[in-house]
């Protein structure tokens, strides 16, 4: 299961799934691939003073279930 959050991720709204890079509990990276209308997903917006065509976005995943790709 993946649990954690990753601060300033663009295009959430447009995306069907994430790839997510992150460190296993034996400390290895691993690469998951997580659809973005998973259950335990949860989006916020953050407010940037730039103007920029994409936004920015807080994902926190909530013991997500994701798909394996790569070690």
């Amino acid at each position: 299961m993946l649990s954690g959050q990753k601060y300033y991720v663009s295009h959430v709204d447009n995306a069907d799934a994430l790839l997510v890079v992150a460190r296993a509990e034996d400390i290895e990276l691993k690469a998951f691939l997580v659809p973005t209308d998973a259950p335990a997903i949860t989006t916020s917006p953050i407010e940037v003073e730039i103007v920029s065509p994409e936004r920015q976005y807080s994902v926190f995943f909530d013991d997500v279930v994701p798909h394996f790709l790569a070690r």
